[in-house]
């Protein structure tokens, strides 16, 4: 268990990351409920893909509890994975639970420090921006509480979409990073 004074998410998960030992982080909202199965599903994965990243799709619903999954009132969301074109108009690289290689992890930097970015995005972003494999399992492993007051969606959208973006920023020869 791992303690520190409240300074956002990206910093608490890359506190997490150093600590961690295996050869693989997976991240999840402390929100969300992740299916039985969720974690034997991004082992397997991993053992037999040997990607660098995984994400998932998620089921989306609102309230308190989720609901059944044969009859409920609930959206799949399955991620993009790897498109970087289409991530600068839908940037859906990945939902609220993924899992990276240690070495990508580290390699991308990891977390942004910044409160006001959207973590998760960012992240995968750069993963798929510094060329890794970004791999989508195709079935919903967690339960996504929307809640209109979440932070993502409380927060200034301009400022969390201009800290994607920047990003994508990186990607462009010097020359034009400033028309950008």
């Amino acid at each position: 268990l791992l303690r520190q004074i409240n300074a956002g998410p990206g910093i608490a998960r890359d506190l997490a990351a150093r600590a961690a030992r295996g050869s693989h982080v997976l991240f999840a909202d402390d929100d969300d409920e992740l299916f039985p199965h969720a974690l034997e599903t991004f082992a397997r994965s991993a053992l037999f893909s040997g990607a660098y990243a995984f994400s998932c799709g998620l089921a989306e619903f609102r309230g308190a509890v989720p609901p059944e999954l044969d009859g409920g009132d609930y959206k799949i969301f399955l991620p993009l994975a790897s498109a970087l074109a289409a991530g600068i108009v839908y940037p859906e690289f990945g939902g609220t639970l993924y899992m990276l290689k240690r070495e990508c992890y580290f390699a991308i930097g990891g977390f942004a420090a910044e409160r006001d970015v959207d973590e998760d995005w960012e992240l995968l972003l750069n993963v798929v921006a510094a060329g890794f494999d970004l791999r989508v399992i195709p079935e919903a492993l967690v339960w996504y509480r929307s809640q209109p007051m979440s932070r993502s969606r409380a927060d200034n959208r301009f400022v969390r979409n201009r800290s994607r973006l920047r990003v994508y920023e990186k990607l462009l020869p010097p020359q034009l990073r400033e028309l950008a």
